[in-house]
């Protein structure tokens, strides 16, 4: 039996968080990409205010998907980046992009009709750009979806349909920019979801069924003018068949199949063609067509154009192929020529990673081309360090795949100052700078080893000398004029660290080392004196003795905490006794190292896996990956405290200030914020059992006022006694929804009896900031002190009700106020609680205030009194 193509609405199973997102649920859930263009100006610091987000020092896209915007008056070519789409034109799809919208979350997909460009946020969310100027792209609005998605195609009327791998999400685009969510189907026989696309007001979506039987299935809709869902039309089974990728030019829609090639299916009379395979029956990866081809990129770096022919242009007759530079993960036909988005073929793994992104122009067209040159990526900051003031400060990148970058850091100039390439196949992975030294730096350069670089001349770095180390240079650290150390990552004996002799610039050569398995997988490190600091993944933080720089040797016991950085700076707030650890499990940790042979843990701050660490003046900054980056309070060290939340649009891995300016080497880009290194602490928050409610409730005021950039408030609460006498970063939001900016007050009616109820203020801003601007607290009493009312229900003729208690201590007053389920006074009964403490009991006749018998219903008595203040619910039978 053919299974039925309707549609049939779903609900996602909900889960938990994982901890590397939980800290940007909030940002994430309601600002999916509420970033504006970024400001060439910051607007003056408001003590409220987390900072003003930048343009960024390095901005080099990481692509994704390529989409050609149907119907588009400009012929405009959009490719998804990290964070946000480069548009560009089918004229001069070669130069540099005409317009780029950067927002602050990662994008899964892209997809454009006419003057309307949708982001499809790889948390769950959409955003609707005007690019009737394609050189300034706009954000009109933003919804979240309740399943992320990959894929979007784009109807006639600007509405969209967005699909993950089970799900497709319908959303109308209703009277000016306004979204609406108005179906959500999946599919009862468990096929996957391979693509979607959009013609006028149709929608064509390609799924698949794995098994003994494969099968492909093609099922065609339409959203009528005004309809709440989408029509079914038909539905194509084709079995032995699956699904990679979907074009649909005509009435002809071309499936990529994977290692079988590609497969045209006719709509108007369900017939399929043979697939027909690209050259070498490669696994094809991604597909698409105009009306006189069909370009094909597969596996191995393969790129093929199909010519069109036939009726309706099913026929397909391959073209000679060609070999693209990188592994191709998305095409489009634009322009009459194909359009690659390619990637590193290397799979990710630390410390190694995905070094590679670009875009690329074939040849293959039906007309001769102009050659264009692949538009590369400048490669990933993994580090960044300051060297001079605020406004003359240098930033130095370690860049990944794009070697030494030099930068102007702290001005209204950040351009690029210098550039020294990788050596050979080395991974710029470290960065260190000697403080002695103004014309020093050295690289840990992964095979390449650790680098001596003179930097003199900022704009012309010179590679003066290099040593290859065992296993890759992961980090490196000067520890003296004449030495560094340089941590090695590997397997046995090449995992450690060496210690190096520049005093021969040109000629490092290797001291002594310490390798495995007393070093397993070092990450960073840090020198105080003659004492090296060693961050292991695997066994945490490592003491090594450096005081013979020919025999050092680790003393004392690893953290065993999986440490990925330290950071460890003398002077001011934390001399050089204290250590901030970054780590994968133990989050952010503050150690005590006055004994390096017994530190000792300070606090420790509640955080996801943290990549790296920085620290200035009494702040510190935690990079969280994906999950952005957090700002941690250091005024008191033995109760660090987590203070705000940065979105970044990268993975940031490493931070650096100068000045008032943070830097931020965030994946593709160094992002820049104005944030001072010390922040103002926040205000109180005043919380009060509301006198007023029926049922106990915590009235929760501020007196902040919103700043520039703001959207909105968010109240979390945490039941508790916190750690280190402190509000964690934990918490569940008091309101469903976002607060208006003008809010100055709200209500938490979930309250735990017998507990202490924290809560926390959180400014939230356009760009998915979170800022922490005021705390307070409350104990709620416990209710076991309040029994059951009895008889329940109750008549007046039957003595009426009576309310049992229990206090501790004697001798006060007990008020009992009775209200109906309108919120009505009806009565209010005052009493002496017992003395010596203990057991008591206040009654109701069922009489209202006028002494007249109240209605038959339901009544709820409200107890306070010593320790007391709780409701219950009776029901009275006149």
């Amino acid at each position: 039996m053919r299974p039925d193509p309707r549609p049939r609405h779903a609900e996602p199973s909900s889960t938990a968080p994982d901890p590397a997102t939980f800290l940007l649920l909030l940002a994430v859930a309601l600002l999916l990409c509420g970033a504006p263009a970024p400001r060439s100006a910051a607007a003056p610091l408001d003590a409220g205010s987390l900072g003003t987000r930048l343009t960024p020092l390095a901005d080099s896209p990481e692509y994704g998907q390529v989409a050609r915007v149907a119907d588009s008056p400009s012929g405009a070519i959009l490719v998804a980046t990290r964070d946000g789409l480069e548009v560009r034109l089918e004229g001069s799809p070669g130069g540099a992009p005409v317009g780029r919208y950067r927002g602050a979350h990662p994008v899964a997909g892209v997809a454009g009709r006419g003057t309307r460009a949708y982001l499809i946020h790889a948390q769950g969310g959409l955003s609707l750009l005007d690019i009737s100027d394609p050189a300034a792209p706009a954000l009109r609005t933003t919804l979240v979806l309740p399943v992320a998605a990959r894929h979007g195609a784009v109807l006639d009327d600007g509405s969209i349909a967005a699909s993950s791998d089970s799900f497709v999400q319908v959303v109308r685009l209703e009277s000016g920019s306004d979204l609406r969510l108005i179906q959500t189907l999946s599919y009862s026989d468990g096929r996957r979801i391979a693509r979607i696309r959009a013609r006028h007001d149709s929608l064509l979506v390609a799924a698949f069924r794995t098994g003994a039987l494969p099968r492909l299935y093609l099922t065609l809709y339409r959203l009528a003018p005004g309809a709440e869902s989408l029509t079914p039309l038909k539905e194509i089974l084709v079995n032995g068949q699956g699904a990679n990728d979907l074009a649909w030019d005509g009435m002809i829609a071309f499936v990529a199949n994977g290692s079988a090639g590609i497969l045209a299916v006719d709509l108007i009379t369900n017939a399929f063609l043979p697939a027909v395979p690209i050259v070498g029956a490669r696994f094809v990866r991604a597909i698409d067509a105009d009306a006189a081809s069909v370009f094909a990129a597969g596996e191995a770096a393969t790129f093929q154009r199909f010519a069109r022919s036939g009726a309706r242009g099913e026929i397909l007759t391959p073209q000679p192929d060609e070999t693209l530079e990188l592994e191709p993960i998305a095409v489009a036909a634009a322009g009459g020529r194909g359009v690659a988005a390619t990637r590193d073929a290397v799979t990710p793994a630390e410390p190694d990673e995905v070094g590679r992104s670009q875009l690329e122009f074939p040849l293959s067209a039906p007309a001769p081309v102009t050659p264009i040159e692949p538009v590369r990526s400048i490669g990933r900051a993994r580090r960044v360090a300051v060297r001079g003031g605020p406004s003359t400060g240098l930033a130095f990148v370690a860049a990944y795949t794009g070697g030494l970058r030099i930068y102007r850091a702290g001005g209204a100039d950040t351009s690029l100052v210098g550039h020294l390439p990788p050596l050979g196949n080395g991974r710029t992975m470290d960065v260190a700078i000697d403080p002695d030294r103004a014309d020093r730096l050295y690289l840990a350069s992964g095979t390449a080893g650790v680098e001596v670089v003179d930097i003199s001349d900022p704009a012309a770095p010179v590679r003066l000398g290099s040593l290859v180390v065992p296993g890759l240079a992961t980090a490196v650290a000067v520890v003296d004029p004449n030495t560094v150390a340089v941590a090695r990552a590997g397997v046995g004996v090449s995992a450690g660290v060496t210690l190096v002799d520049v005093s021969t610039p040109t000629g490092p050569a290797p001291r002594g080392s310490v390798n495995g398995p007393f070093i397993m997988d070092p990450r960073s490190l840090a020198v105080r004196d003659t004492v090296l600091f060693v961050a292991d993944e695997q066994l945490g933080v490592l003491s090594v003795g450096i005081g013979n720089p020919d025999a050092p040797a680790t003393f004392g016991l690893p953290s065993g905490s999986s440490a990925r950085d330290l950071d460890l700076l003398g002077g001011g707030l934390l001399p050089g006794t204290t250590l901030l650890v970054g780590s994968r499990s133990g989050g952010l940790q503050v150690v005590d190292v006055t004994n390096p042979a017994s530190p000792v843990l300070r606090s420790k701050p509640l955080l996801p896996p943290i990549l790296g660490v920085a620290r200035q003046g009494t702040s510190a900054l935690a990079c969280l990956g994906e999950g952005g980056a957090a700002l941690v309070d250091l005024t008191n060290l033995a109760a660090a405290t987590v203070r705000s939340v940065v979105a970044s649009g990268g993975i940031p891995r490493d931070a650096a200030w100068t000045g008032d300016t943070l830097l931020i080497a965030a994946g593709t880009s160094v992002e820049r914020y104005l944030l001072p290194p010390a922040f103002p602490a926040p205000t109180g928050l005043e919380v009060t059992l509301d006198p007023e409610a029926v049922v106990s409730r915590a009235r929760i005021a501020w007196a902040v006022a919103p700043v520039a950039g703001q959207v909105g408030w968010s109240v979390l609460r945490d039941r508790g006694i916190a750690a280190n006498g402190t509000t964690t970063p934990r918490g569940v939001n008091v309101d469903e929804l976002l607060l208006d900016p003008s809010a100055r007050e709200t209500f938490d009616e979930d309250l735990a009896a017998g507990l202490e109820h924290r809560y926390r203020l959180e400014a939230v801003f356009e760009d998915g900031r979170l800022m922490t601007v005021a705390e307070g607290r409350i104990f709620v009493p416990s209710n076991s002190r309040v029994g059951r009312p009895y008889p329940n229900p109750f008549r007046r003729g039957g003595g009426g009700v009576a309310l049992p208690y229990r206090v501790l201590s004697g001798g006060g007053g007990v008020t009992l106020r009775v209200v109906d389920v309108r919120g009505r006074h009806v009565r209010t009964i005052t009493a002496t609680a017992p003395a010596a403490g203990g057991f008591g009991e206040i009654r109701w006749d069922g009489r209202g205030r006028d002494g007249r018998t109240v209605p038959t219903g339901v009544y709820y008595l409200y107890l306070r009194g010593p320790g007391l203040d709780d409701a219950r619910s009776v029901v009275h039978l006149r």
